[in-house]
């Protein structure tokens, strides 16, 4: 069995359940493979990773990494819908795929003697879908009914419309599923020819982008050699999906939609990256901001300073670029106080240090997400899979929560100065506009 040895490995002590038992691999032609042993462990959660999504579709290719993962399941080069239903079935039936903005997914939760026939399935639904006009039919409808009843909610229209304007151009800015945009009467999903996807998924699919990781009561040898076999001979095509780092754009857009009777408001500025140093003190930044039942927002709320039903924040980092936003839910006569309060608490961030016990209360409610991770063996490979994706090696937990605890208020007012300013704050507004007045001097100060 031929595999580059790249190993980097913590032993387990049963008296830290931070340490972790992690091994790495690379095979020959590029796959990244990645075992935690976790003893004792009752099964093995089991995945398989791909640079893909989004951020890798031209325009045009829009919605493509999630059609053909659905479209796996209508048949592969080796079996068909009702042999691979059945194959699952077998396996203990917890089989299923995921598409983000920069992956998609292909996960399997079995007991560890159906180890090999879990990964053959994975293996056969990653690599060889047979994306036929069948399937790609039977697919497409029921692709375009979810995005035609996502556009009922106005929650997802409003991030879809704010990160369209945010990263303009870019693939970030459209979400996994794709578009529900008509051409001459017809969608772009339906444009879509089996030919086309299938050289798609070729190109998306190759070895240096997919991550094989595991973890449960496992020997990492043995699942190497199941990697050398079921994925050793994958080859890299001439020409693969590629990707650029985008642009933040400052914008405000208005969307009058009558039949959203609230209206919901995001505003948001640039972030840092998913694997920049910054990253704890941003993660602070959006849990004192929103993120947590003891944020300023939620605090506002239940103190009726802030006249919305709801809010919240949301820190989005990807490996090249990241948005620190608030949005909330307000009346047609409270939006534009709700807007100006919502200003106004951004910018004490940049003028006023965080009060020692209230960065200590966000750095616990951090840490105890960050220890999160290890509560089970699917959040175990999905942390191994974010961390390979943007650092390309596992992260010592050990090391992370002490560079989140080690984050001082000097440096959050420093960072928010950097990020929060008049000339970087966008704002997307979603719902029945009929006399809102909203305009861009309320974004500045």
């Amino acid at each position: 069995m031929a595999a580059k040895k790249a190993k980097t490995k913590a032993k387990s002590k049963a008296v830290n359940p931070l340490r972790r038992d992690v091994e790495k691999n690379v095979l020959d032609n590029g796959i990244r493979v990645i075992t935690e042993r976790v003893e004792g462990a009752a099964g093995v959660s089991l995945s398989v990773w791909v640079n893909a999504g989004s951020r890798y579709e031209e325009l045009t290719e829009s919605g493509m990494t999630y059609l053909i993962q659905q479209m796996a399941f209508h048949g592969t080069e080796k079996h068909s819908a009702a042999e691979i239903a059945k194959a699952i079935d077998a396996v203990g039936g917890k089989v299923e795929t995921e598409t983000g903005r920069d992956y998609a997914a292909y996960f399997a939760q079995v007991e560890a003697d159906k180890l090999s026939a879990a990964f053959d399935l994975l293996a056969e639904l990653t690599l060889k879908p047979k994306l036929t006009s069948t399937a790609l039919s039977a697919e497409s409808k029921i692709v375009l009914e979810e995005l035609r009843a996502a556009e009922k909610e106005a929650d997802f229209v409003l991030d879809r419309m704010f990160y369209r304007s945010f990263w303009k151009g870019h693939g970030l800015c459209r979400p996994p599923k794709g578009r529900l945009l008509t051409s001459k009467g017809q969608t772009k999903l339906e444009n879509f020819k089996p030919k086309s996807i299938q050289r798609f998924h070729q190109r998306s699919h190759h070895p240096k982008a997919i991550s094989i990781v595991a973890a449960g009561d496992l020997e990492h040898e043995e699942f190497l050699k199941l990697a050398e076999e079921r994925f050793g001979a994958l080859e890299e095509p001439k020409k693969r999906v590629s990707t650029t780092t985008p642009a933040n754009f400052k914008f405000m857009a208005l969307r009058n939609r009558p039949q959203f009777t609230q209206i919901r408001f995001r505003i948001g500025v640039p972030a840092c990256s998913a694997s920049d140093p910054d990253r704890h003190a941003a993660g602070l930044l959006n849990a004192i901001l929103g993120a947590e039942a003891g944020s300023r927002l939620a605090n506002l709320v239940r103190e009726e300073e802030l006249p919305v039903t709801e809010a919240g924040a949301e820190l989005a980092m990807f490996a090249d670029a990241g948005c620190l936003s608030v949005h909330a839910r307000a009346s047609r006569k409270s939006v534009q106080a709700a807007v100006e309060k919502v200003v106004q608490e951004l910018r004490r961030l940049v003028t006023t240090l965080v009060p020692d016990e209230e960065l200590e209360r966000a750095k616990a409610t951090r840490k105890a997400s960050m220890m999160g991770v290890v509560d089970s063996l699917r959040t175990r490979v999905e942390d191994l899979a974010r961390t390979e994706r943007y650092f390309g090696k596992l992260l010592s937990l050990e090391d992370e929560i002490a560079a989140m605890e080690a984050v001082k208020a000097t440096q959050l007012r420093a960072l928010a100065a950097n990020w929060i300013a008049p000339h970087y704050l966008s704002l997307g507004l979603l719902g029945n506009l009929k006399g809102v007045n909203i305009n861009p001097n309320m974004l500045q100060w």
